[in-house]
């Protein structure tokens, strides 16, 4: 498993987030072994917002860094990541 993570964790972790009306599950084919999970406009407002946020945060954090030194820092940051095997979304 990718993220090391239980199946039944996995499992809570959905029917958490869609009692609390962040995704909809629904079928994925006419079998019904597979299933869809789409995010509600409640979810999709919330990624807006925290990616606005986020932005923020890394605007600040590397004012003063030219293009060049913030491509250095990111490419350092992406090989830590690597040593750690932690796979970057950087």
């Amino acid at each position: 498993m990718a993220m090391q993570i239980s199946g039944p964790s996995v499992t809570s972790l959905l029917n958490s987030l869609e009692r609390n009306g962040f995704i909809i599950r629904r079928s994925g084919n006419e079998d019904g072994r597979t299933i869809s999970i789409e995010l509600t406009e409640k979810s999709q407002k919330l990624l807006s917002e925290m990616s606005g946020i986020l932005s923020e945060i890394t605007d600040e954090m590397l004012t003063g860094f030219s293009e060049e030194e913030k491509t250095i820092y990111l490419n350092f940051l992406k090989r830590t990541f690597e040593n750690l095997g932690i796979e970057s979304h950087i």
